[in-house]
């Protein structure tokens, strides 16, 4: 009896243990994979001041509850599809949206490299108005000016002017009835008009096209040196008036929050 009991004591089943620890292993090395995936996806930016990377943050952060691969954003003035884009890392991300842009040299390559956007060349401003659109060797600055200003802005940054053209506007409300393809709330609101801003959000709709974010350039060289003027602008109260917050700012950038609205969520 005693060797029976000596010889049947419980032994480990050291396989399923093993079995265990190399599933352990493989779940932290899919999580981490993720973690680095998520990370590397958000760590480039394509802006010009990482106005793209802050945005996303903020909205990962602050304004959903989900994971950020579905949203909407208007992009006025958006440039190109690529570079200098305050948009293009959330398309890489399957967000979609209305781009705008004055310039018709970029009307191809958001056909090749944003085909799933609606890409509309056009100029922003009043109903049945037009204005004079310069360009410049630098697009980036291109924009509607007097002839004096251009001649101002061509001195100072050494870029030469190009020609000019009468451009008629089409108001940011016909646009948005005609093209946004969205539930009614935008996601993200970007606007580089250069300082055409104000003029431009006066006229919006918010009650009909609320935005959960919006991204604009507030210019004077007091509100780059003393951040506190930047609620002094007119356009900083206006925003205000109607219910948004001067969340964060970059060197030329501002981001306002509605925080009335509800986060973003899975259509």
């Amino acid at each position: 009896m005693l060797n029976t009991l000596r010889h049947s004591h419980w032994v480990p089943d050291y396989s399923r243990a093993a079995e265990a620890i190399k599933l352990a292993a493989a779940e932290n090395l899919r999580l981490r994979a993720l973690r680095e995936a998520e990370q590397s996806s958000t760590s480039t930016s394509f802006a010009i001041e990482g106005e793209d990377i802050n945005a996303y943050r903020l909205f990962k952060d602050f304004l959903s509850d989900v994971s950020l691969t579905g949203g909407t954003y208007v992009d006025i003035g958006c440039h190109d599809p690529i570079a200098a884009s305050n948009t293009y890392l959330f398309y890489k991300k399957g967000w979609r949206g209305l781009c705008v842009d004055a310039n018709p040299a970029f009307a191809e390559r958001f056909r090749q490299f944003r085909p799933e956007d609606t890409f509309v060349c056009t100029a922003v401003g009043d109903a049945n108005a037009h204005g004079t659109y310069y360009r410049f060797d630098n697009p980036l600055v291109n924009g509607f000016y007097t002839a004096e200003r251009a001649l101002e802005i061509s001195k100072a940054l050494g870029s030469a002017i190009e020609g000019n053209d009468e451009v008629p506007f089409r108001t940011l409300n016909s646009l948005l009835n005609d093209y946004f393809r969205g539930s009614g709330i935008v996601d993200l609101f970007s606007i580089d008009v250069e300082t055409m801003e104000e003029k431009i959000l006066a006229s919006w709709d918010f009650e009909r096209w609320p935005a959960r974010l919006i991204a604009c350039e507030i210019q004077g060289q007091k509100s780059l040196q003393d951040i506190s003027l930047i609620t002094q602008h007119p356009l900083s109260q206006f925003l205000r008036k109607i219910g948004y917050t001067h969340l964060s700012r970059f060197y030329h950038t501002c981001f306002f929050v509605n925080h009335k609205l509800p986060p973003l969520k899975k259509p």
